[in-house]
């Protein structure tokens, strides 16, 4: 049974943007104010588009332009591919297409239903994060696992039986295929954690003892493997957090990826290999990959949320103002506890004000970031009480 259900409550543009970042393939079918249609996306890229007797761009402005109300439903990719239409990048479209959007706010009795995998359920969660969506999700795994899972600003809460938290999680990406009822859900959930941290621990196996937080573990990550030729050593793989912390006490050195390597992964590697490498401890590598020209603004939106990224690509994202249009970038860096607070506070004036009393209660952010946001909002009360 493909997902399908209230369009309102999916979030169009978040949707689209997650999977695109996420290199994704799929059919989607909507039926909106716009018309009734069909996007084809290929590889985190919009691949086609058909309404009526339009094609290619000639029919997506149409589609996304009534994003805001309608019904929609993902199938499959199909198995043989036509030729592309559309070659504009995601990020430039919706740029085109954004000012003529407004987003409908999906009604009580909104509902999403259907099948999904793990990495289709990952997407639905990232994309109602990214929309700010709070929804009530109830999951059902094939091998008889349920659950419950609640999306706020506070976060994502997890529970399946007994289990609570990454726990819950874990079960029920294991589980297999997922059936998946989305309602809306106002309160704030119990025990959250920012969806991409919770995600983030229910993929890693338990572990004796387990960190409250996925950003408090320590941020390297192991560097993508590179496929082995004559010319090019492998990459050597550093050891594991605690061995490495276990190394420095003795006086030990850490084994270094080859130079070459690094650099024809960021020229070539794929995104996700990219975005490991803007996650682990070389300042410079990261610096290198969010400097790229071209990089798409999907990416750079991923690298803005990241728990683990690294705080110079964070801080050259904050300088760069073709980034700050995009509203989610903004907030995306102003609520990442990595962000260098010199950095972050010219920031906080460019956001909406209740988002600096979120960012002022966020205690996992730098003090001085939370000071800042809180002086903010006690100014802008001020001034509404003259």
């Amino acid at each position: 049974m493909p997902l399908a259900g209230s369009l309102p409550l999916l979030g169009l543009f978040p949707f689209l943007q997650v999977v695109c970042f996420r290199g994704r393939s799929l059919t989607l079918d909507l039926d909106d104010h716009g018309g009734a249609g069909t996007i084809w996306i290929r590889e985190g890229r919009i691949h086609d588009a058909e309404s009526g007797d339009r094609r290619g761009v000639g029919a997506l402005f149409p589609l996304l332009e009534g994003g805001d109300g309608g019904t929609f439903a993902i199938r499959p990719p199909p198995e043989a591919w036509g030729e592309a239409t559309i070659t504009l990048p995601l990020d430039e479209l919706l740029r085109k297409i954004a000012p003529r959007i407004k987003e409908a706010t999906p009604e009580a009795s909104a509902r999403i239903r259907g099948e999904v995998d793990a990495f289709g359920l990952e997407d639905l969660l990232l994309g109602f994060e990214a929309g700010r969506r709070p929804v009530l999700l109830a999951v059902a795994a094939a091998d008889g696992t349920q659950g419950r899972l609640r999306l706020a600003a506070g976060g994502l809460s997890a529970q399946a039986a007994e289990a609570r938290g990454e726990e819950a999680l874990r079960r029920l990406l294991r589980g297999g295929t997922l059936g998946v009822e989305v309602s809306p859900a106002g309160e704030e959930p119990e025990a959250a954690m920012p969806v991409g941290a919770l995600l983030e621990a229910a993929r890693r196996e338990p572990a004796p003892r387990l960190r409250r937080r996925a950003f408090e573990e320590d941020p390297a990550v192991d560097p993508p493997t590179v496929p082995a030729a004559e010319a090019a050593p492998a990459v050597a793989q550093p050891a594991s957090p605690a061995a490495h912390a276990s190394a420095e006490a003795e006086g030990e050195t850490r084994p270094k990826a080859d130079p070459q390597a690094v650099l024809e992964m960021i020229r070539t590697g794929t995104l996700r290999e990219k975005m490991a490498l803007v996650c682990g401890r070389d300042a410079e590598v990261a610096l290198a990959v969010v400097s790229q020209s071209g990089i798409p603004e999907t990416f750079i939106l991923g690298v803005a949320e990241a728990c683990a990224a690294n705080p110079v690509a964070l801080r050259h994202i904050a300088g760069q103002k073709q980034f700050l249009r995009n509203g989610m970038i903004l907030r995306a860096l102003c609520h990442n506890p990595k962000m260098p607070t010199p950095a972050a506070l010219p920031l906080l004036n460019l956001l909406r004000p209740d988002e600096w009393e979120k960012i002022s209660a966020n205690r996992e952010l730098p003090e001085g970031t939370r000071q800042a946001a809180r002086h903010l909002a006690d100014k802008r009360a001020q001034k509404a009480r003259k």
